[in-house]
């Protein structure tokens, strides 16, 4: 695999857990990062959630650089997880909101009592 395909990859798989930090919360994130870390050290797995949480006061931007480089060289020492970070920089457009209402009152397509997900261009959940 060439350099350019690896960090296009890396940087999709970065975004992914990135947003699944914000949208997932902390414990989502690192569950995320060390299936997808599994092949390597407990260090690697510490050093890409720290790479990834907001705590680090690093920008989203800056958060999904540095990851990208971590898992970029997980990739060149682990080619075998290949398909696991593909997987991951697959659904890197996925935008998932969720929507929750009860009580009375006008809601999309009238009262609705329960959960509503949206899911604009990724997978079905």
């Amino acid at each position: 695999m060439y350099e350019a395909e690896i960090m296009t990859v890396a940087s999709g798989a970065a975004g992914t857990l990135v947003a699944a930090g914000v949208t997932g919360g902390a414990q989502a994130l690192r569950a995320r990062v060390v299936a997808l870390f599994r092949r390597g050290t407990v260090q690697e797995q510490d050093a890409a959630v720290a790479a990834a949480e907001s705590a680090s006061g690093r920008t989203e931007t800056e958060r999904i650089e540095a990851l990208a480089a971590l898992i970029a060289a997980h990739l060149v020492a682990h080619p075998d997880a290949r398909p696991d970070i593909e997987a991951a920089a697959a659904d890197s457009n996925a935008v998932i909101y969720h929507q929750h209402n009860t009580g009375s009152g006008v809601f999309v397509g009238r009262d609705h009592l329960g959960d509503l997900t949206i899911n604009h261009g990724g997978s079905t959940q």
